[in-house]
């Protein structure tokens, strides 16, 4: 990882982001250019920024908590795909999800869900989430589109990433990617299923697929860290 950059220190206030539902924001600024030299000081001053602009949107507090949740799973999911050890932090997410109430946009998030679950290993909790969306998945409308064209496939492959079953990941998340982009996915959605992608590629040994990932994220936008840091590891024969 280039110099300058601490994620570690960007997770140690990552409890604080957890709370406020600005944790994949704080996850994309600490991966700029300007941020190569800031430590847990700059990361609280975005933080306390991102807080004061999501205080002022109008959402009904179950929203609020789903996003929330979404957002911390994505954050913590990319410090653990960069080897930051964010330990209990998962519990605290996975609690998060499992008290939420499911809402209609459960079969576009449920992969986010089992981020949190796999990370803190809450395997019952990994049973029921497949189990909802094949439920879901028999019914009509929108939820039951998402559900079969990309969230029950989503959400296996976080399975078995944290499996160690990462061939099976790249199988499963590969064919969302290269087909239209799933319904209910932002643009970040879209990002971190590519690195999620990248980094089986890497562990399933599969480097010229990950080889070629990288150059098409890394022209996409190019002052990104983590690009430089997986292009690192694939030169060194991590791959």
């Amino acid at each position: 990882m280039e110099a300058g950059v601490d994620f570690g220190q960007v997770a140690a206030v990552a409890i604080d982001a957890l709370s406020c539902g600005a944790a994949d924001d704080l996850m994309s600024w600490a991966q700029k250019p300007e941020a190569r030299a800031a430590g847990a000081s700059a990361a609280r001053e975005h933080l306390r920024r991102a807080k004061s602009r999501r205080m002022t949107e109008p959402e009904s507090q179950q929203f609020r908590a789903i996003e929330e949740a979404a957002d911390a799973s994505a954050f913590l999911w990319r410090l653990d795909l960069m080897g930051v050890d964010v330990g209990v932090k998962w519990d605290f997410v996975a609690d998060r999800w499992e008290t939420a109430s499911p809402m209609d946009d459960f079969a576009a998030d449920a992969w986010l869900a089992m981020m949190a679950f796999v990370g803190a290993r809450r395997e019952l909790s990994q049973r029921q989430t497949l189990i909802t969306l094949k439920v879901t998945s028999l019914g009509w409308g929108r939820a039951a589109y998402v559900a079969k064209t990309s969230g029950m496939a989503a959400a296996q492959a976080i399975l078995a990433f944290g499996a160690g079953r990462y061939a099976e990941t790249v199988d499963l998340l590969r064919p969302l990617r290269d087909c239209a982009p799933p319904f209910g996915w932002s643009q970040v959605h879209l990002d971190l299923a590519d690195q999620t992608l990248i980094e089986a590629a890497i562990r399933s040994g599969q480097g010229g697929l990950a080889s070629e990932l990288v150059s098409e994220r890394a022209g996409r936008s190019p002052s990104r860290l983590a690009e430089r840091d997986i292009g690192a590891r694939l030169l060194a024969g991590h791959a």
